[in-house]
């Protein structure tokens, strides 16, 4: 009987992890900005001090800045532009452009992501392209909440019938 009583009790936790898996996974990234914009960003401008690259990406160090800009490789606009972002000359001058909530110069963060980044010759990440890459990361939350609320659910299917079947059993044995 108390085997029956637990598998209950498992049952109604995975139907109501299911429940908020599927809020989570349907939901949630719907209260997510899907798009960067002149509007939810803020624009900068800085002097390079130096570029290097390193197992992260590209580090971008700036003048005045106690932060530098770390570029992932797959947020290029093309993967040509690596030659071009590592060849940046020091004082060449860059603009960047930050989500609104961003902290760019804190005593206590190393680097910081961008949306956007260019010289006055190259745009190496565009804010179109960064969309993109979120609309992607949304999809792919999506898409684990899902899945991740679909297994809970035939799980907790799974475990309430066997808990009705024990029963069953306790009844007729």
């Amino acid at each position: 009987m108390r085997r029956i009583k637990q598998l209950k009790i498992v049952g109604i936790i995975l139907l109501i992890l299911s429940v908020i898996f599927i809020f989570v996974g349907v939901f949630v990234p719907n209260f997510f900005n899907q798009k960067y914009d002149e509007t939810n960003t803020i624009e900068y401008t800085a002097t390079v001090s130096k570029v290097e690259e390193d197992l992260d990406g590209f580090k971008v160090y700036m003048k005045g800045y106690n932060s530098y800009i770390l570029v992932e490789p797959d947020q290029l606009v093309s993967s040509d532009l690596s030659d071009l972002l590592l060849n940046i000359s020091e004082n060449d001058d860059i603009v960047f452009r930050v989500i609104s909530e961003s902290i760019i110069d804190s005593p206590y963060m190393d680097y910081f992501s961008v949306v956007a980044l260019e010289t006055t010759e190259t745009e190496f990440i565009t804010l179109e392209s960064s969309t993109v890459i979120l609309q992607k990361e949304i999809l792919n939350a999506k898409i684990i909440g899902i899945s991740v609320a679909i297994l809970a659910f035939v799980g907790a299917v799974i475990v309430l019938g066997l808990a009705v079947k024990g029963k069953r059993k306790s009844k007729n044995g």
